[in-house]
């Protein structure tokens, strides 16, 4: 394969993720492959915190969910949150080796800091509100 395949490759790549990121109008991001995980959370210079989930079959996620997105909403220039739904995507899901539903991981400049399995809505704060700290640095 020649380096000009291999570079518009890339790029087409890259732009497909851009897409997915880029353009979002929120702080709150949905993680569909691991491309779109790559750039929104581990390239991210602010805190992150990733939610996987079983979207509709998780009655405390939903809540717990709501309550992490008014966390963002309210902190939109300080964190991001990031939406995996290990139903529709059960790749993630092995990929992570997320055992417990919902699992709450928070990310700091690429860096795993935290992780709180089940619905631990005390635990998620807490890890939720250390992160968004270091983010208003």
């Amino acid at each position: 394969m020649s380096n000009l395949l291999r570079v518009s490759i890339i790029l087409f790549i890259s732009s497909m993720v851009c897409v997915d990121v880029c353009f979002s109008k929120q702080n709150i991001i949905d993680i569909n492959r691991m491309g779109v995980f790559n750039v929104a959370v581990l390239r991210n210079q602010k805190p992150v915190v990733v939610f996987f989930t079983k979207g509709t079959t998780c009655s405390i996620c939903k809540t717990i969910l709501s309550d992490l997105e008014n966390l963002a909403r309210a902190n939109d220039e300080d964190m991001y949150l990031a939406r995996i739904d290990v139903e529709e995507y059960p790749e993630l899901r092995d990929e992570f080796k997320i055992t417990n539903i919902p699992t709450t991981r928070t990310y700091y400049k690429g860096n795993l800091v935290s992780q709180v399995k089940g619905p631990n809505w005390v635990g998620i704060e807490a890890v939720s509100n250390h992160v968004l700290k270091k983010g208003q640095q």
